[in-house]
């Protein structure tokens, strides 16, 4: 019983590290939102991507912003840093 949970825990790890690999921090990151297309708005104000028509929902969060876990795929999720500018694109 111990020994299947640890490698529960081994392969959940292992799983994550595989994922978070997969794509680097920054930039633009796509699945369904449409992230990808508008990577030449990093660095810009993040109001300017935000009326833009997406597909799905947009989010905007700061620095010290609070990110919900929930996942949609649809979601436009746009990270600035502190000045407002945008500095990763993400569809979760």
């Amino acid at each position: 019983m111990v020994e299947s949970r640890l490698r529960f825990a081994v392969a959940a790890v292992l799983l994550c590290g595989a994922t978070a690999c997969s794509s680097p921090y920054g930039g633009a990151r796509d699945t369904d939102c449409g992230a990808s297309r508008l990577a030449d708005f990093l660095g810009l104000p993040a109001v300017e991507v935000a009326a833009i028509e997406t597909p799905g929902p947009v989010r905007i969060l700061g620095p010290n912003d609070v990110m919900t876990l929930d996942f949609n795929p649809d979601r436009l999720t746009i990270l600035t840093d502190g000045d407002g500018s945008v500095t990763e694109l993400r569809c979760v």
